[in-house]
């Protein structure tokens, strides 16, 4: 007997068809904390200075809970990272695209530090995010096209950085978003309202 399948029924029409195993899989690897543990190490490597040495080499090890870790929050109930706060802490270095593994988060604010290159696009992975909170930093390039995909974003400010190139139109249809902080970039074009109730 080969191994069974299931049949997936998604938005817009698209079928997928999934080996039971791999579906297992899937569903036992989104209870698992241990993804964002690893997530959040991921962020931790890719900073280079950290002036209190609170992210690099006091708090953020694996002897303590990551729940416990300064600037970061965990649900009640899953124990699953929902806010990352590391805001006015000095910090620099590039942030790590494995942000986009966190997948319960609400609340992402790196605000006043010095993070710099390029957003990543894995952000569009964090279905679940309301607030993403940027401004101040030196992050360049543009905004990612996909960023739409967060759906339930409701603030987002990327103001003060070097970011570049046209404001992606998809931004102006995200369906909750109610403050949108842009300025002071280097940004072309603008961006198109939507009209109330629309």
């Amino acid at each position: 007997m080969g191994n069974p399948q299931i049949l997936l029924l998604v938005p817009y029409g698209l079928v997928v068809l999934l080996h039971f195993s791999c579906f297992l899989k899937l569903t036992s690897s989104s209870t698992s904390n241990f993804t964002d543990q690893t997530a959040l190490l991921a962020i931790q490597s890719k900073l280079t200075f950290d002036p209190t040495e609170t992210v690099l080499g006091g708090n953020w090890t694996t002897n303590t809970s990551f729940c416990d870790w300064i600037g970061v929050s965990c649900g009640n109930r899953r124990q699953r990272v929902i806010a990352l706060d590391l805001s006015f802490m000095g910090l620099q270095g590039t942030i790590a695209p494995h942000v986009g593994n966190l997948s319960f988060l609400v609340s992402l604010d790196l605000r006043n530090n010095s993070f710099s290159g390029f957003l990543p696009n894995e952000i569009s992975r964090l279905h679940c995010l309301k607030v993403l909170m940027l401004y101040a930093n030196q992050l360049e390039g543009n905004i990612p096209p996909t960023l739409y995909r967060c759906e339930k974003l409701e603030i987002i400010s990327l103001a003060i950085n070097k970011l570049s190139g046209h404001i992606p139109e998809e931004l102006a249809f995200l369906p909750r978003l109610e403050q949108l902080f842009l300025g002071h970039n280097n940004f072309s074009g603008g961006v198109l309202l939507r009209s109330p109730g629309s």
